[in-house]
């Protein structure tokens, strides 16, 4: 299991090394991207294999709309942080332990 840590992006913030961004508002909530969206948390990695192996585990986790039974709000829809947190570390554990 890749140690990595979640965060709120911040929009002045520079990152040094390895990290992806999710978007969290919208019914794209959970898109994966390596540049940063304007409301996205961060995950931040050790090493570059760590992330890309993250960023296309979160990419089929958004494509199969695994995030959309953690959306809140009824006119735009957004993803917190808490929920994020736990179910994509459960989640990322089961998909390595599969594979």
């Amino acid at each position: 299991m890749p140690n990595f840590i979640i965060k709120t992006h911040q929009k002045e913030t520079i990152y040094k090394g390895n990290q992806i961004f999710i978007l969290n508002k919208g019914m794209n909530s959970g898109k994966p991207q390596k540049e940063p969206f304007t409301n996205s948390y961060v995950i931040i990695f050790s090493n570059q294999e760590d992330s890309e192996t993250m960023y296309w585990l979160a990419y089929c986790l958004w494509k199969f709309k695994f995030w959309h039974q953690s959306l809140y709000g009824s006119v735009i829809p957004f993803l917190r942080i808490q929920d994020f947190k736990k179910d994509f570390s459960t989640k990322v554990n089961e998909m390595l332990h599969d594979f």
